[in-house]
C-alpha cells in the first residue's frame, strides 16, 4: 500500500523588547508559492533544488501562489535602504512516532538592523539573500515594532503521513 503525505507551513513572529516578549502573532499557516514547489521542495528530492536561504519581513499582503509571484509585499528595508533578511538556524525534525517530519527554521532580527519603527504584517522564506525567490509566505495581524526592539520569526514545513 502506497503512503501519502501532506505538507503544511506555519509561521510565528514574536516582538521583543529588553529580551521580554511583548508581542506574538502565534501560529500562523502559511502559503508555499509556485516557486517554492518546485525549486525546493520538487527540485530538491531530484537533485537539482534550491535551499532556503533568508527569512524576511514585511509591512504588506499575503504572496500570491503563482509562478510569478516572487517578492513579499513592502519588504522591510534597512538602513542602507537594503531588504532586512536574515540568515537562519535550521533544524529537521523527526516525530517520535514516525508520523512525519518538519523543518524548522529561526532568526532575529535586531533593533540594529533598522532606523525606523514599522508595522509587521507579513513574513516570507527566500532562496537568497537579496532579489527574488520567494518560496512562501504568510500575513498575521500587523504589529508594531519600535527601533529598540527585536523581532524573533520562526518557520516551519511539516511532511505529515495522512
Amino acid at each position: 500500500m502506497a503512503q501519502t503525505y501532506s505538507l503544511k507551513g506555519f509561521a510565528r513572529v514574536k516582538v521583543a523588547k529588553d529580551g521580554k516578549i511583548v508581542g506574538d502573532s502565534d501560529w500562523v499557516q502559511n502559503t508555499i508559492t509556485a516557486y517554492g514547489l518546485e525549486s525546493c521542495i520538487a527540485g530538491g528530492i531530484v537533485g537539482a533544488g534550491t535551499a532556503v536561504a533568508h527569512i524576511a519581513l514585511g509591512e504588506g499582503s499575503a504572496p500570491a501562489t503563482s509562478a510569478g509571484n516572487s517578492t513579499l509585499d513592502q519588504e522591510i528595508m534597512g538602513t542602507s535602504s537594503d531588504a532586512v533578511r536574515q540568515a537562519y538556524t535550521g533544524s529537521v525534525i523527526t516525530a517520535a512516532d514516525a508520523s512525519g517530519v518538519t523543518c524548522r527554521w529561526i532568526a532575529t532580527f535586531s533593533s540594529d538592523d533598522r532606523d525606523s519603527t514599522f508595522d509587521i504584517a507579513n513574513i516570507g522564506l527566500y532562496s537568497g539573500s537579496s532579489g527574488t525567490g520567494l518560496m512562501a509566505g504568510t500575513t498575521y495581524s500587523s504589529t508594531n515594532v519600535d527601533t529598540n526592539q527585536d523581532v524573533y520569526a520562526s518557520y516551519e514545513w511539516q511532511f505529515l503521513t495522512a
